[in-house]
Protein backbone atom coordinates (compact mmCIF):
# COMPACT_ATOMS: atom_id res chain seq x y z
CA UNK A 1 0.00 0.00 0.00
CA UNK A 2 1.24 3.67 -0.86
CA UNK A 3 -0.07 6.52 1.08
CA UNK A 4 0.12 10.50 0.69
CA UNK A 5 -0.92 13.09 3.68
CA UNK A 6 -3.55 13.78 1.06
CA UNK A 7 -5.27 10.79 1.28
CA UNK A 8 -5.04 9.70 5.03
CA UNK A 9 -2.79 12.07 7.19
CA UNK A 10 -4.16 10.82 10.35
CA UNK A 11 -2.16 7.19 9.45
CA UNK A 12 0.56 8.88 8.14
CA UNK A 13 0.98 10.91 11.62
CA UNK A 14 0.58 8.12 13.79
CA UNK A 15 3.13 5.69 11.83
CA UNK A 16 5.74 9.44 11.79
CA UNK A 17 4.74 12.70 12.13
CA UNK A 18 5.09 15.35 9.80
CA UNK A 19 5.19 12.20 7.38
CA UNK A 20 3.98 13.23 3.86
CA UNK A 21 4.58 9.77 2.13
CA UNK A 22 5.29 5.95 2.99
CA UNK A 23 4.67 2.45 1.76
CA UNK A 24 3.84 -0.33 3.76
CA UNK A 25 4.91 -3.83 2.57
CA UNK A 26 3.45 -7.26 5.07
CA UNK A 27 5.81 -9.34 6.14
CA UNK A 28 4.80 -13.05 5.44
CA UNK A 29 5.97 -16.30 6.07
CA UNK A 30 4.57 -19.40 4.92
CA UNK A 31 1.20 -17.39 3.90
CA UNK A 32 1.30 -15.82 7.39
CA UNK A 33 0.95 -12.10 8.41
CA UNK A 34 4.20 -11.66 10.87
CA UNK A 35 4.05 -7.61 10.67
CA UNK A 36 4.72 -4.64 8.19
CA UNK A 37 7.66 -3.00 6.85
CA UNK A 38 7.21 0.86 6.30
CA UNK A 39 9.53 3.15 4.28
CA UNK A 40 8.82 7.25 5.28
CA UNK A 41 9.47 9.72 3.13
CA UNK A 42 11.46 9.37 0.40
CA UNK A 43 14.81 11.73 0.94
CA UNK A 44 14.55 13.37 -2.52
CA UNK A 45 10.60 13.89 -1.74
CA UNK A 46 9.22 12.50 -4.68
CA UNK A 47 5.99 9.67 -4.06
CA UNK A 48 7.40 5.92 -3.56
CA UNK A 49 7.17 4.52 -7.33
CA UNK A 50 6.52 0.90 -8.49
CA UNK A 51 10.60 0.20 -7.90
CA UNK A 52 10.61 1.23 -4.25
CA UNK A 53 7.56 -1.51 -3.59
CA UNK A 54 9.85 -4.20 -5.27
CA UNK A 55 12.77 -3.57 -3.27
CA UNK A 56 10.69 -3.19 -0.22
CA UNK A 57 9.14 -6.85 -0.99
CA UNK A 58 12.66 -8.06 -1.53
CA UNK A 59 13.61 -6.99 1.74
CA UNK A 60 10.63 -7.62 3.40
CA UNK A 61 10.92 -11.30 1.88
CA UNK A 62 14.43 -11.75 4.16
CA UNK A 63 13.12 -9.58 7.14
CA UNK A 64 9.91 -12.14 7.33
CA UNK A 65 12.37 -14.99 7.33
CA UNK A 66 14.51 -13.44 9.81
CA UNK A 67 11.61 -12.85 11.99
CA UNK A 68 9.89 -16.18 11.77
CA UNK A 69 12.96 -17.66 12.71
CA UNK A 70 13.71 -15.72 15.82
CA UNK A 71 10.33 -16.87 16.80
CA UNK A 72 11.08 -20.18 16.44
CA UNK A 73 14.62 -19.72 18.34
CA UNK A 74 12.54 -18.32 21.45
CA UNK A 75 9.73 -20.60 21.22
CA UNK A 76 12.53 -23.30 21.26
CA UNK A 77 14.29 -21.94 23.73
CA UNK A 78 11.21 -21.55 26.13
CA UNK A 79 10.22 -25.74 25.28
CA UNK A 80 13.88 -25.79 26.77
CA UNK A 81 13.25 -24.51 29.70
CA UNK A 82 10.19 -25.72 30.73
CA UNK A 83 12.11 -29.47 30.00
CA UNK A 84 14.57 -28.73 32.34
CA UNK A 85 12.39 -27.58 34.53
CA UNK A 86 9.88 -30.37 34.56
CA UNK A 87 13.46 -32.62 35.04
CA UNK A 88 14.18 -31.41 38.08
CA UNK A 89 11.03 -31.39 39.65
CA UNK A 90 10.65 -34.92 38.71
CA UNK A 91 14.18 -35.76 40.68
CA UNK A 92 12.64 -33.71 43.65
CA UNK A 93 9.54 -35.88 43.43
CA UNK A 94 11.83 -39.27 42.77
CA UNK A 95 14.00 -37.99 45.60
CA UNK A 96 11.27 -37.27 48.17
CA UNK A 97 9.35 -40.63 47.66
CA UNK A 98 12.18 -42.79 47.23
CA UNK A 99 14.33 -41.54 50.41
CA UNK A 100 13.10 -38.80 52.51
CA UNK A 101 9.02 -40.58 52.37
CA UNK A 102 10.22 -44.10 52.70
CA UNK A 103 12.78 -43.10 55.64
CA UNK A 104 9.71 -41.33 57.42
CA UNK A 105 7.68 -44.27 56.83
CA UNK A 106 9.94 -46.59 58.62
CA UNK A 107 10.79 -44.67 61.64
CA UNK A 108 6.83 -44.15 62.29
CA UNK A 109 6.00 -48.27 61.66
CA UNK A 110 8.96 -48.81 64.15
CA UNK A 111 7.76 -45.78 66.89
CA UNK A 112 3.69 -47.34 66.05
CA UNK A 113 5.16 -51.00 66.84
CA UNK A 114 6.71 -49.31 70.46
CA UNK A 115 3.09 -47.70 71.35
CA UNK A 116 1.20 -50.94 70.66
CA UNK A 117 3.37 -52.56 72.98
CA UNK A 118 2.74 -50.13 76.12
CA UNK A 119 5.78 -50.88 77.17
CA UNK A 120 8.17 -47.96 78.27
CA UNK A 121 11.48 -50.15 77.93
CA UNK A 122 10.37 -51.67 74.48
CA UNK A 123 8.99 -47.64 73.32
CA UNK A 124 12.08 -46.56 74.72
CA UNK A 125 14.39 -49.23 72.20
CA UNK A 126 11.65 -48.13 69.85
CA UNK A 127 12.38 -44.27 69.69
CA UNK A 128 16.64 -44.85 69.35
CA UNK A 129 15.64 -47.40 66.34
CA UNK A 130 14.00 -44.20 65.03
CA UNK A 131 16.63 -42.03 65.94
CA UNK A 132 19.21 -42.94 63.28
CA UNK A 133 16.78 -42.88 60.29
CA UNK A 134 14.80 -39.93 61.13
CA UNK A 135 18.55 -37.85 61.49
CA UNK A 136 19.36 -39.04 57.55
CA UNK A 137 15.89 -37.90 56.24
CA UNK A 138 17.00 -34.08 58.06
CA UNK A 139 20.12 -34.44 56.31
CA UNK A 140 18.33 -35.55 53.07
CA UNK A 141 15.84 -32.64 53.18
CA UNK A 142 18.37 -30.08 54.24
CA UNK A 143 20.67 -31.16 51.05
CA UNK A 144 17.12 -30.72 48.92
CA UNK A 145 16.92 -27.33 50.50
CA UNK A 146 19.97 -26.54 49.31
CA UNK A 147 19.80 -27.92 45.59
CA UNK A 148 16.64 -26.00 45.69
CA UNK A 149 18.37 -22.65 46.81
CA UNK A 150 21.67 -23.11 47.98
CA UNK A 151 22.47 -20.89 51.11
CA UNK A 152 26.19 -20.73 51.20
CA UNK A 153 25.95 -19.08 47.60
CA UNK A 154 24.03 -16.35 49.15
CA UNK A 155 26.05 -16.21 52.51
CA UNK A 156 29.54 -16.86 51.44
CA UNK A 157 29.76 -16.41 48.02
CA UNK A 158 30.34 -19.42 44.60
CA UNK A 159 33.82 -20.19 45.69
CA UNK A 160 33.12 -21.72 49.12
CA UNK A 161 29.55 -22.77 48.04
CA UNK A 162 30.88 -24.56 45.10
CA UNK A 163 33.78 -26.32 47.64
CA UNK A 164 31.03 -27.74 49.82
CA UNK A 165 28.95 -28.81 47.08
CA UNK A 166 32.02 -30.93 45.68
CA UNK A 167 32.62 -32.23 49.45
CA UNK A 168 28.54 -33.07 49.65
CA UNK A 169 28.62 -34.93 46.70
CA UNK A 170 31.69 -36.37 47.28
CA UNK A 171 30.98 -38.20 50.39
CA UNK A 172 27.58 -39.31 49.02
CA UNK A 173 28.81 -40.83 45.80
CA UNK A 174 32.14 -42.41 47.46
CA UNK A 175 34.12 -40.54 45.50
CA UNK A 176 37.83 -38.33 46.18
CA UNK A 177 36.84 -34.91 44.67
CA UNK A 178 39.91 -32.06 44.26
CA UNK A 179 38.83 -28.48 43.47
CA UNK A 180 40.48 -25.67 41.96
CA UNK A 181 38.72 -22.27 41.88
CA UNK A 182 39.72 -19.06 41.36
CA UNK A 183 37.47 -16.25 41.14
CA UNK A 184 39.57 -13.38 41.45
CA UNK A 185 39.03 -9.97 38.98
CA UNK A 186 35.84 -8.65 37.96
CA UNK A 187 32.75 -9.03 39.93
CA UNK A 188 30.31 -11.26 38.34
CA UNK A 189 26.43 -11.14 37.67
CA UNK A 190 23.93 -12.93 40.04
CA UNK A 191 22.51 -15.10 37.82
CA UNK A 192 26.06 -16.19 35.81
CA UNK A 193 27.13 -17.49 39.68
CA UNK A 194 23.83 -19.05 40.04
CA UNK A 195 24.00 -20.83 36.14
CA UNK A 196 27.74 -21.97 37.23
CA UNK A 197 27.09 -23.73 40.56
CA UNK A 198 23.82 -25.33 39.01
CA UNK A 199 26.10 -26.57 36.46
CA UNK A 200 28.21 -28.21 38.66
CA UNK A 201 25.76 -29.55 40.33
CA UNK A 202 24.44 -31.05 38.01
CA UNK A 203 27.59 -32.61 36.97
CA UNK A 204 28.32 -34.02 40.19
CA UNK A 205 24.67 -35.29 40.71
CA UNK A 206 25.09 -37.35 37.35
CA UNK A 207 28.60 -38.58 38.82
CA UNK A 208 27.08 -39.79 41.67
CA UNK A 209 24.10 -41.44 40.26
CA UNK A 210 25.80 -42.86 36.93
CA UNK A 211 29.44 -42.99 36.88
CA UNK A 212 31.17 -45.06 39.52
CA UNK A 213 33.97 -42.67 39.61
CA UNK A 214 36.72 -43.23 41.84
CA UNK A 215 38.53 -39.57 41.33
CA UNK A 216 36.80 -36.25 40.50
CA UNK A 217 38.06 -32.78 39.76
CA UNK A 218 36.00 -29.61 39.77
CA UNK A 219 37.61 -26.31 38.04
CA UNK A 220 36.38 -23.12 38.35
CA UNK A 221 38.42 -20.11 37.09
CA UNK A 222 37.68 -16.77 36.02
CA UNK A 223 39.98 -15.52 32.84
CA UNK A 224 39.70 -11.90 31.62
CA UNK A 225 36.83 -12.56 29.24
CA UNK A 226 35.08 -15.65 30.71
CA UNK A 227 34.47 -17.91 33.42
CA UNK A 228 35.20 -21.66 32.75
CA UNK A 229 33.94 -24.46 34.30
CA UNK A 230 35.02 -28.10 33.87
CA UNK A 231 33.77 -30.92 35.91
CA UNK A 232 35.54 -34.39 35.05
CA UNK A 233 35.85 -38.09 36.71
CA UNK A 234 37.34 -41.16 36.07
CA UNK A 235 34.15 -43.26 35.86
CA UNK A 236 32.76 -45.62 33.40
CA UNK A 237 31.04 -42.80 30.75
CA UNK A 238 28.55 -42.71 28.73
CA UNK A 239 27.50 -41.97 24.83
CA UNK A 240 26.36 -37.93 25.00
CA UNK A 241 24.19 -38.61 22.24
CA UNK A 242 22.34 -40.89 24.13
CA UNK A 243 22.30 -39.11 27.62
CA UNK A 244 19.32 -36.60 27.52
CA UNK A 245 16.68 -38.14 30.16
CA UNK A 246 18.18 -38.21 33.67
CA UNK A 247 20.99 -36.66 33.40
CA UNK A 248 20.20 -33.25 33.11
CA UNK A 249 21.60 -31.96 30.35
CA UNK A 250 19.07 -30.21 28.63
CA UNK A 251 19.26 -27.86 31.78
CA UNK A 252 22.92 -27.24 31.44
CA UNK A 253 23.39 -26.43 28.06
CA UNK A 254 20.05 -24.30 28.48
CA UNK A 255 21.81 -22.10 31.13
CA UNK A 256 24.80 -21.60 28.99
CA UNK A 257 23.14 -20.57 26.63
CA UNK A 258 20.83 -17.92 27.94
CA UNK A 259 23.96 -16.09 29.16
CA UNK A 260 25.50 -16.28 25.88
CA UNK A 261 27.86 -19.36 26.96
CA UNK A 262 28.09 -22.91 25.79
CA UNK A 263 28.45 -26.29 27.49
CA UNK A 264 30.77 -29.10 26.15
CA UNK A 265 30.20 -32.84 27.22
CA UNK A 266 32.86 -35.47 25.73
CA UNK A 267 32.27 -38.88 27.36
CA UNK A 268 32.08 -42.52 25.92
CA UNK A 269 31.18 -45.70 27.26
CA UNK A 270 34.49 -46.79 29.52
CA UNK A 271 34.99 -42.61 30.44
CA UNK A 272 35.99 -40.63 31.07
CA UNK A 273 33.65 -38.13 31.11
CA UNK A 274 34.29 -34.53 31.15
CA UNK A 275 31.85 -31.43 31.38
CA UNK A 276 32.78 -28.14 30.46
CA UNK A 277 31.39 -24.49 30.19
CA UNK A 278 32.59 -20.90 28.84
CA UNK A 279 30.33 -18.10 30.02
CA UNK A 280 31.39 -15.27 28.72
CA UNK A 281 32.00 -11.84 31.63
CA UNK A 282 30.30 -9.27 29.20
CA UNK A 283 27.39 -11.09 28.96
Amino acid sequence: MRVTADQDRRGLDQLTPGANTAILVPLIFQGEILGVLAGIDREDGRPFAEEDEQLLLSVAASAATAVATARSVAAERLRLSLDAAEQARARWARDLHDQTLQGLTGARMVLSAGIARQDPDGLRRAAEAADAPLGTEMRNLRDLISELRPAALDDLGLGPAIGSLATRQAAAGGFTVETEIELGGTERAREMETAIYRMVQEALSNVVRHANAKHVTVRVVQLPEHLEMIVQDDGQGFAPAAAIEGFGLTGMRERALLLGGELSVRSAPGGPTCVSAALPLAA
